[in-house]
């Protein structure tokens, strides 16, 4: 049996024996889990049609156990074993077109398949593959993928979109539903799952009034809340940080190592170099929620141009470790003003943990970073202003600031709408000054707060003081 043969009989062992689908690592590391994550993802997943899906995702976020779930739910249908096919890319060190036909053809000639059912395909990091979508739509032209459906996962943003863009009409029913992300639970999410809630109340827009009101509704489940917020701020989103705390109500250094390891892995790939990633990322956790030029951040890096401290931010953005926010020169009408300064974010409070160890030397970063940067006030209100932003644009994909003799953290938008203004103020005391901006310029806010909660209404303008745990839990989460 040739190499290729006995290497993906290795990665699809149920085509030997269908129960062996529970030898599989992932499930297996699932199954003995403190605290089994649920992605509610799954259920968007439509199996008996034909689709070519893009799911995309951090490292280390859970896709492959997603698949293997996949494929597990289908062997437990009674679908043929040998009309199922998994291919890691990266494991596999597929990188030509040829090949990965070569293995296409020795799934399509197993003996003991049923060529006229159903079959499903899933392509697992991609992305290691420079061509991947070319080889996919060769294999769509061949017909190969005639009354199949298709799964490919990858951890860049921008290699899957560029994908898809070769993929015009060669992506099934309901093209536009078909991309998906696989993103760190948001503190919604991870409230509900830790605590084993069927609901909780979520915002459909971000009018003082109503935000107020639901946060009031949420009083009840404030000392769960609040403890639970101290507890995303230190493990994030992270199927392995979030079960190393509820294990051993810390996060070890390896669980660190592991997502540093796999994000600057993928950063190499992508062409960056490791030194200069570190410089930039430590330039980056000095200035952040604080607008920047590219040329700033350049010098501060210690890097030749400005193009490529925006080409490294923008490679960082799409392998999902940074958001950047956009400036809007108008509030009532925004679009992003690229001449302006933007502000940067880490996506998630791990995320920053880890990659402020990384660029520091820390060799335990739990305690480290809960010394310096959760403990000061003026560095928590950072990771706390870069967590309520995150959410705000996972929740409705347009967000930008504004500053003009005034800052406002976040614009919030959707299609033509305003959904919203939100400034963050997380500290111990407020006064009038911190939501002027609102009765000045806006009419209207909302003021994340550290404990206040209270409605104001000054001369016409209504102005919302919600603690933040209180409101990041009422973002929804697409």
């Amino acid at each position: 049996m040739a190499d290729l043969d006995i290497l993906l009989f290795n990665q699809n062992p149920w085509w030997g024996d269908r129960d062996r689908i529970q030898d599989d690592i992932h499930l297996k590391k699932l199954r003995e889990a403190s605290l089994r994550i649920e992605w509610p993802l799954r259920a968007k997943i439509r199996l008996h049609e034909d689709r070519v899906y893009i799911l995309r995702g951090p490292r280390q976020i859970g896709k492959t156990t997603l698949i293997k779930l996949l494929i597990q739910s289908l062997l437990e249908e009674g679908r043929p074993e040998r009309n199922i096919f998994y291919l890691a890319l990266d494991i596999a060190n597929i990188r030509s077109i040829s090949q990965i036909q070569e293995a296409f053809r020795i799934f399509r000639e197993l003996p003991g398949a049923h060529p006229t059912e159903r079959r499903w395909v899933f392509l697992d990091e991609a992305t290691f593959m420079a061509d991947w979508a070319t080889a996919l739509k060769t294999l769509y032209d061949l017909g190969w993928l005639e009354n199949t459906f298709v799964l490919v996962s990858g951890s860049s943003a921008l290699d899957l979109r560029r994908g898809r863009e070769r993929l015009p009409g060669r992506r099934g029913v309901g093209a536009h539903e078909n991309d998906l992300e696989l993103l760190p639970l948001s503190f919604r999410d991870f409230l509900l799952q830790k605590n084993r809630i069927s609901a909780l109340p979520a915002l459909p827009t971000l009018t003082p009034d109503l935000v107020y009101q639901a946060a009031q509704e949420m009083l009840m489940r404030n000392p769960q809340i609040r403890a639970d917020w101290e507890v995303y701020l230190r493990t994030g989103g992270f199927p392995l940080s979030i079960n190393a705390y509820v294990e051993q109500k810390h996060v070890p250094p390896d669980v660190y190592a592991t997502h540093q390891t796999a994000f600057v892995g993928e950063a190499l790939r992508a062409g960056l170099n490791e030194g200069m990633l570190r410089y930039l990322l430590s330039a980056l956790i000095e200035t952040v929620g604080t607008p920047v030029h590219w040329q700033t951040l350049a010098k501060r890096a210690g890097m030749g141009s400005h193009h490529s401290a925006q080409k490294y931010v923008e490679d960082l953005a799409a392998l999902y470790l940074l958001r950047v926010i956009p400036a809007t020169q108008h509030l009532h009408h925004p679009k992003p003003a690229p001449r302006k300064r933007r502000k940067i974010y880490f996506t998630d409070p791990f995320l920053w943990a880890a990659f402020q160890a990384w660029v520091k030397g820390w060799l335990d970063p739990y305690p480290t970073f809960e010394q310096h940067v959760l403990t000061p006030t003026q560095e928590r209100s950072k990771v706390v202003e870069s967590v309520i932003g995150n959410l705000l644009a996972r929740a409705w994909k347009q967000v930008w600031y504004w500053q003009n003799r005034g800052e406002i953290d976040f614009v919030v938008g959707q299609g033509d709408q305003i959904m919203g203004y939100v400034e963050v103020k997380y500290q111990t005391s407020l006064r009038a000054a911190d939501w002027r901006v609102f009765r000045r310029k806006t009419k209207g806010g909302i003021l994340v707060t550290k404990n206040e909660l209270r409605l104001i209404t000054e001369n016409g303008s209504r102005i919302a003081l919600v603690p933040a745990p209180l409101f990041a839990a009422l973002l929804p989460t697409q």
